[in-house]
């Protein structure tokens, strides 16, 4: 009968996957914005700092489950999800990358608002 690997055995693994999904998602959300900054004519300023400010914030996103996994766990497990009738392995990972993707599009989706809202008046004379 094979043996459970142990708790931190498992909290270093989920935080390697959760690490390696920040460093591919990260970089293609700061992209995104940095090209459509750059096609709204932004200064290369303001580009940089939305980039680095989306790319953040996803990274933070993907470490939350982690830092904050009790929390994650009784949110999904027993707010969202009272009775499971089983709960499989990839479930937690799926919940922790869903986590991380989730702060990545609200970080991608604020960019967006806050791009509009300060859009240049091109109406006036």
């Amino acid at each position: 009968m094979p043996t459970q690997p142990p708790r931190a055995t498992q909290s270093r693994l989920m935080l390697l996957l959760l690490l390696g999904a920040a460093c591919l998602v990260a970089p293609l959300c700061a992209a995104a914005v940095a090209f459509h900054a750059g096609r709204r004519g932004r200064p290369s300023r303001h580009r940089r700092r939305w980039a680095f400010l989306v790319g953040g914030v996803s990274v933070v996103g993907f470490l939350v489950p982690h830092l904050f996994a009790d929390s994650v766990q009784y949110l999904y497990f027993e707010v969202l999800k009272p009775r499971p009738i089983a709960v499989t392995p990839y479930e937690l990972l799926v919940v922790n990358l869903g986590t991380g993707l989730v702060f990545s599009v609200g970080a991608v989706g604020c960019y967006v608002v806050a791009s509009e809202i300060r859009r240049p008046d091109t109406t006036s004379p």
